[in-house]
């Protein structure tokens, strides 16, 4: 409600001036209006209404659409005419199973040294198929021999019916009962046989002395050595006579830490220790072959020092006489250190010489302590 209003309802016997003045403004306004209105339509040109603009985009919408449809044939009439029979080739091949393409030669221009080195290659590579060849041959061969001599052993008769092994050999055992002598005039595959058999009982002996320790091998090799039949196994002898010596040079076969158990030794006497055993207990361990080798070779041991006749005479006669090589031994060793006399292991006729000429030239010197 405006003020001219409220004027009028506090007033109503005013006259009402101010509306009829409004009015007035109003009109005059609205003819301004009118006439701008007039004059820029005057200066404007008159344009098109929007329904007439509208005609050249659907105009150019349908063109858009009749080239796609151009573009959309072309594309099908394409694949029907070109890419359609192409694929039904393929497959038909795929079908049909793989096809070898066509080789076409290529023709590689090479350097003449790098052809030379080929060629040099090429006959290195025909030398190593001809050395291979040959290496089959050979091989071969050899195949054929142990087939053959798997036969032989084959057709031998069973171990039990053979009298000896020199039969399985092929020598009888008449002909390995002769004497060694007359078995090597025989013939020479006898006496390559019996040879090789008394060769190979040398090695065995040596084998046996080093793995048992026992004298009874060694001196087999030793008399072997000495008899004259078999001179021609002299050399052969020796070097396994040498062979057991330098084992037991170089072999201790006894703990170091070994002491003599004198509580069983000596139940009955009052011995603490191995130390206080007297010379004459020691003798009867050393000279007691029924008890271990150890005890006699302890007991050996422990005698060294003592320098007496009665000590010298036991210690020799475990050299000579003691089954076990160690025993012996040590008993040289004793003998050694109480005499201040070395000589070569096991070498008893220079001990057993050199003793005797001790006792009988100065008997009381070798007794003294």
């Amino acid at each position: 409600m405006s003020s001219a209003d409220e004027n009028q309802a506090m007033n109503p016997q005013a006259e009402p001036r101010a509306v009829v003045a409004f009015e007035d403004v109003s009109k005059d306004a609205a003819e301004v209006m009118v006439k701008r209105r007039q004059m820029v339509s005057a200066v404007r040109p008159a344009t098109k209404p929007n329904i007439r603009r509208s005609a050249p985009a659907v105009g150019w919408f349908y063109g858009l659409l009749v080239l796609v449809l151009a573009l959309v044939a072309g594309a099908v009439g394409f694949y029907v005419k070109n890419i359609a029979p192409a694929l039904a080739s393929v497959g038909a091949a795929a079908a049909a199973g793989p096809v070898a393409a066509p080789v076409r030669a290529v023709e590689i221009q090479l350097p003449d040294a790098f052809r030379n080195e080929l060629a040099k290659a090429s006959r290195q590579i025909a030398e190593l198929q001809q050395q291979i060849d040959g290496f089959r041959a050979l091989q071969a061969t050899h195949e054929k021999r142990f087939e053959m001599m798997t036969e032989r052993l084959e057709s031998l008769p069973p171990v039990g019916s053979l009298t000896s092994t020199t039969e399985a050999a092929g020598v009888s055992s008449a002909a390995a009962d002769k004497p060694f002598a007359e078995s090597l005039s025989a013939s020479p595959a006898m006496a390559e046989m019996r040879l090789l058999k008394e060769r190979n009982r040398l090695t065995a002996h040596a084998d046996e002395a080093i793995s048992t320790g026992l004298r009874r091998p060694l001196e087999l090799i030793t008399e072997a050595m000495k008899d004259p039949a078999r001179a021609t196994l002299y050399h052969a002898g020796k070097a396994e006579y040498y062979r057991v010596v330098g084992h037991f040079h170089l072999m201790n076969r006894i703990d170091p830490g070994y002491q003599l158990p004198v509580s069983l030794l000596f139940p009955e006497a009052e011995v603490r220790d191995e130390a206080d055993l007297k010379t004459e207990q020691l003798m009867g361990l050393l000279a007691d072959q029924s008890k271990d080798w150890q005890v006699r070779l302890r007991a050996a041991f422990l005698l060294g020092g003592r320098r007496t006749l009665e000590v010298g005479e036991a210690l020799v006669k475990a050299m000579k006489e003691d089954p076990s090589l160690d025993v012996a031994k040590e008993a040289q060793l004793s003998f050694q250190q109480n005499m201040g006399r070395n000589f070569l292991l096991f070498d008893l006729p220079a001990i057993e010489t050199w003793w005797e000429t001790q006792t009988v030239l100065r008997p009381a010197d070798a007794a003294k302590p």
